[in-house]
């Protein structure tokens, strides 16, 4: 073990803090594919590869779908009847009525082999792309509103109101293209922003009844999503929506915005909006898995009662510090002990560190032996990792990967430290971070009264008033 006294390297919780970008692999956890073998395979489907996950599902929709098929199908149903003394009309007729309906459902969505053939005889080129064009017109808003789902998971939130948000927004965008007058690109983006002030509309009601009666999103969410319909319902029956000379329940026609096509083909339907949508996608996989508040809000959803294991990476030359002998680390007898461990770090922001994120406050004798964080350090590995090398001294980097018990891993890190030129502090991060240090120290009111007098520097007629109200600092022993 080595001793807190004789480290040469600086505490913990400023290397522990959550980052950017993909986390590099440390030792243990081997580099590049695994080879195509039969436990290799197994192994993915026990842990939940994600692409496993979307082949298994895919293959389960289909194989789903089928017997639905089947049951749905008079036809086929008959042909079981007489199974047992024809199994092979009764295959045959099952086979015929899942291929034809795959064969259209393939040909309505991706392409259709007969238009191909028909545009080398004087057809149309734009019917071969025109199912594929559908389906990403389709597509676009079940992104959009599958991405807002998403975020919600990923945070620990069941939203399954995405439908009801849909439809609120899409009823104050409609309201506001034709009920407001103004130059075409400002009233599209009025539009946009009623889109999305309607969806949050919904989504705020859902949050403002949990919060204060503790009712379970699901339920709301789902008997929203039939209110926002009925608003809809309703709203298309009065003049509110409907135009004046009709009776049908059809909204007004705004024919003055139209999202530009994306292709100069007549009759496709694809336009800029499945663009969008996919730049949406890959926005917020990167604030997700690739940002600090993304890590953040991943970690909300996340209980220490889910976390299955973690390894924190760090730079060789600090794994002695906060990792060695792991035992020990993973139980420091002090506060002070706590500072210089790698799993009480990572436990402590798990847990809902103070301040910045772990503070001061978290390393306390008290909180060093509480059993929660000895049970959550009991699960944290400290291992060296490459890149973290590469930049240290310069730099105290660090890597979380955590690792829950339904298969999902949560990966974070910082390459530069909080506060410097790389991640420089913002000014209420910096008056919190003054505030913790201060007030272990001063009483509140002399705190507030000295962060007034550094806010109003410029201002000072001379060093007396910045230090006046530190004339009440009572004298402390020295700390040798």
């Amino acid at each position: 073990m080595s001793d807190p006294q004789e480290a040469g390297h600086s505490p913990v919780p400023a290397a522990t803090a959550p980052g950017q970008g993909t986390a590099a692999s440390g030792p243990g956890r081997p580099r590049g594919r695994l080879p195509l073998t039969g436990n290799a395979i197994i192994q993915a489907v026990t842990e939940g590869h994600s692409a496993v996950i979307t082949i298994l599902a895919v293959f389960a929709a289909l194989v789903i779908g089928g017997l639905l098929i089947v049951a749905s199908d008079p036809v086929v149903l008959r042909a079981w009847d007489s199974f047992g003394y024809a199994p092979l009309a009764a295959l045959s007729a099952t086979w015929t009525s899942v291929s034809a309906a795959y064969s259209a459902l393939f040909e309505g969505s991706i392409f259709s082999p007969a238009t191909i053939s028909a545009a080398f005889h004087g057809g149309s080129i734009a019917a071969i792309f025109y199912p594929l064009s559908l389906t990403a017109f389709e597509a676009t808003p079940l992104i959009l509103t599958g991405l807002s789902v998403a975020v919600a998971f990923r945070a620990g939130m069941f939203n399954i109101g995405a439908a009801g948000q849909w439809i609120g927004g899409a009823l104050v965008a409609t309201w506001l293209g034709y009920a407001v007058s103004l130059p075409i690109v400002l009233h599209a983006a009025v539009c946009v922003i009623g889109a999305f002030a309607g969806g949050a509309v919904i989504g705020w009601i859902v949050g403002e009844i949990k919060a204060r009666t503790g009712a379970h999103e699901v339920i709301l969410t789902i008997m929203l999503n039939y209110v926002a319909l009925q608003i809809v319902q309703v709203s298309l029956r009065t003049d509110f929506m409907r135009p004046p000379t009709g009776s049908e329940p059809i909204s007004k026609v705004i024919d003055f915005i139209r999202v530009p096509a994306l292709l100069p083909l007549p009759g496709l339907r694809l336009h800029w909006g499945f663009v969008v949508a996919l730049v949406a996608a890959v926005l917020v996989s990167y604030f997700l898995f690739r940002t600090t508040k993304g890590f953040e809000l991943r970690s909300a959803g996340l209980a220490p009662g889910d976390v299955e294991s973690a390894t924190l990476g760090v730079a060789a030359p600090t794994v002695h510090t906060i990792g060695e002998a792991i035992e020990v680390k993973r139980a420091p007898r002090t506060g002070y002990m706590a500072q210089f461990s790698g799993p009480y770090a990572v436990a402590a922001g798990l847990l809902g560190g103070a301040g910045l994120g772990v503070g001061l406050a978290d390393f306390t004798d008290e909180l060093a032996v509480e059993p929660a964080r000895r049970a959550l350090m009991a699960r944290v590995d400290v291992v060296a990792d490459d890149r973290c090398s590469e930049v240290f001294p310069h730099q105290f980097p660090a890597v979380l990967r955590v690792r829950t018990k339904d298969s999902r891993e949560l990966v974070a890190e910082v390459m530069a430290n909080r506060g410097g030129p790389g991640w420089p502090l913002s000014y209420e991060e910096l008056a919190t971070k003054f505030r913790d240090n201060a007030g272990r120290l001063l009483d509140a009111a002399t705190v507030t009264a000295t962060e007034r007098a550094v806010a109003d520097l410029d201002h000072a007629r001379s060093l007396d008033d910045l230090l006046e109200p530190l004339g009440q600092l009572p004298d402390r022993p020295a700390h040798g």
